[in-house]
Formats: structure tokens, C-alpha cells, sequence
């Protein structure tokens, strides 16, 4: 219709006509590039909301699994640490069943925090990472990212320096299926666990290396539970900037 206008315009040479119906042409084209583009810009924004909740919800559940690894190394480091001090002040009776059981019937043998990145992997295959338009929460995600790897990559190391201490520690266990499991094992199995161990506390006592062995023990502990707080605090950075973002 426009273009039959235009030609017949151009036949009478009807200048003023030919501006008008391609002024006309032109704003249409312009406000249907603007629609387009809008339409666009909100599909973009409800994606990039949907994103920020889930990687809050992955965040806050990676913070807690990393808080209770975290926690699990310091108990143990506790534990370990009670020991030495009644050995030290020779009583070793004393040393509490948990005690025993946290040191003695455990394999020293650490696995690293696996992150739930569900929502981060999708928004790289699909370039939805660049949805987000906080550079801050784009930073803070690679440095939590990093400080996981970081640790992933520092825990096989400390294992193997555990296990190597840890060695010292078989001759005063004896493994039964009818020994207390107490607090050994902690994820629970869908098959029950029957097999527990008993610890000798006089051999303990009488062995004068000991001490040295569970102190080193203790450090490593300590060191794996600073590895995961420094992923948790990484982590916390991040829920922050996210908590910040959606709630504007």
C-alpha cells in the first residue's frame, strides 16, 4: 500500500507526499525495533531474576554444607586436643568415649565440598551468565568458584599427610561387630552399620609418641577446617551481593 502511495507520488513528482510516506515508513520501522527491543529487555530482566533466586538458593545451601564440613574439622581438632591434655596430665581413663571414637575409629581420609552449581553450569552452556548485570555478584561468583578449587585442590594434598599420621593410630583400635559405632560414622547408610571399634587406653598411656601424633593430627584438622571456612566466607560474599540485588 505504502510503496504503491510512493510510486504514484513519484510519478506526479509529488515531493511532499514522498517525505511524508517515508517519514511514515521510517516510525514504523523505529517503534517496531523499540517494541521488539522492549519486549526483549523484559524477557531478559525475568530471566536474570529467575537466575539471581536460584543462585541465591544454591548459594545458601552450599554455605551450610561448607559450614558443617568446616565444623566437623574443628570438632575433631577439639577432640583431638582433649586427649593430648588428659595423656599429658596422665588420665587417660578419663579420655571420653566420643572422644576415642572421633580420633581413633576414623580414616583420616577428607573429601572436598562439592558446590551446588546447577544454575551457574546452565547459565554458561547458555550464555545466560551475561544476564547479570551486577559486576559486583559476576565478581564474587568467580571467587567463590575459585576458593572451591582452590580447596579441591589443597585437601588431596593434606589427606595424604593425615593418612600417613593416621597409621599410628591402628595399633591401639580394634574393630568389632558388636564395638558401640557412637559417633564415627557421619552420614548415615541406607544399610546399617554393625562393625564398630574399641580403643586399648592403656597401651594409649604407656606409648610416650602418642601425643605428638594426635597433636599433628590436630593440626591438619584445624588447617581442612580453615580451607572450608574460607570457601564459606567466599560463599557468604556472594549471598550478600545476591540478598542485596533482589531485594531492590
Amino acid at each position: 500500500m505504502i510503496l504503491r502511495k510512493l510510486a504514484e507520488a513519484v510519478r506526479k513528482q509529488s515531493w511532499s507526499t514522498i517525505v511524508l510516506e517515508v517519514l511514515i515508513v521510517v516510525v514504523g520501522i523505529f517503534f517496531g525495533l523499540q517494541v521488539d527491543a522492549w519486549n526483549q529487555n523484559l524477557k531478559d530482566r525475568t530471566a536474570e531474576a529467575v537466575y539471581l533466586e536460584r543462585l541465591r538458593a544454591d548459594t545458601a545451601s552450599n554455605i551450610a554444607e561448607v559450614k558443617d564440613r568446616a565444623q566437623t574439622y574443628y570438632d575433631r581438632a577439639d577432640s583431638l586436643k582433649r586427649i593430648v591434655e588428659m595423656l599429658e596430665a596422665r588420665n587417660a581413663e578419663e579420655i571420653g568415649a566420643s572422644d576415642l571414637a572421633y580420633t581413633f575409629c576414623y580414616w583420616y581420609v577428607p573429601e572436598g565440598v562439592r558446590l551446588q552449581t546447577a544454575t551457574y553450569d546452565e547459565m554458561t552452556a547458555t550464555g545466560g551468565l551475561e544476564l547479570i548485570r551486577s559486576e559486583d555478584i559476576r565478581h564474587k561468583l568467580q571467587l567463590a568458584l575459585a576458593e572451591n578449587s582452590r580447596a579441591n585442590d589443597e585437601i588431596p594434598k593434606l589427606a595424604s599427610v593425615q593418612m600417613d599420621l593416621a597409621r599410628a593410630l591402628r595399633i591401639f583400635t580394634e574393630w568389632h561387630f558388636d564395638a558401640p559405632r557412637q559417633s564415627i560414622d557421619e552420614i548415615e547408610s541406607l544399610v546399617p552399620i554393625q562393625a564398630g571399634c574399641v580403643v586399648d587406653q592403656a597401651a594409649l598411656a604407656a606409648d610416650p609418641g602418642i601425643s605428638s601424633v594426635l597433636v599433628q593430627l590436630n593440626r591438619s584438622q584445624t588447617i581442612l577446617g580453615n580451607v572450608h571456612s574460607r570457601e564459606k566466607e567466599a560463599l557468604e560474599e556472594l549471598l550478600l551481593a545476591l540478598d542485596q540485588v533482589v531485594a531492590q
